[in-house]
């Protein structure tokens, strides 16, 4: 069977009234205990604490227009609400929430070392302004963010 656990969890629930459970769960490939816990126990403490955690997730998400990651979401946790708890944690419930990661860490810059990057002779001495065209180039790149992506832009100068 290529159906997930929750799709077969349901189809034996739904069943259930026709067939024998036993025989639903072992044809479905389900353990009974599975089913019975599923439908039939109560919410773990972790469970309730998690759902409350993921409403007030939801009301500072809202409040910041969208625009908050993780790490601050668990900074004013602990700051408004007196909940401390790890990044991991808000990260994984709002994963669960289907709320975008937003994340404001620059990413790190990858430098050569000196003998690899090459230091080059100063042939210009500062002369910026030439007397014809093409005689002396300068450029500059640097990478942007855009849709998603990184993109590196390079700009040549005569």
């Amino acid at each position: 069977l290529h159906a997930t656990l929750k799709q077969r969890l349901s189809t034996v629930y739904k069943l259930r009234l026709q067939h024998n459970i036993k025989t639903l769960c072992r044809v479905l490939n389900v353990n009974r205990s599975t089913y019975y816990k599923h439908f039939y126990s109560l919410p773990s403490s972790r469970t309730i604490e998690n759902q409350n955690i993921k409403q007030m997730i939801l009301h500072i998400y809202a409040d910041y227009d969208k625009r908050i990651g993780a790490y601050k979401i668990t900074y004013i946790l602990g700051r408004d609400y007196g909940i401390f708890i790890s990044v991991g944690r808000v990260y994984r419930l709002m994963h669960s929430m289907q709320l975008p990661p937003i994340s404001t860490i620059k990413p790190k810059s990858i430098s050569r070392p000196k003998e690899l990057s090459g230091c080059y002779a100063n042939h210009l001495h500062q002369a910026f302004h030439q007397k014809a065209p093409n005689l002396v180039w300068t450029s500059d790149f640097t990478y942007l963010k855009a849709g998603g992506k990184w993109y590196y832009l390079c700009i040549i100068m005569d």
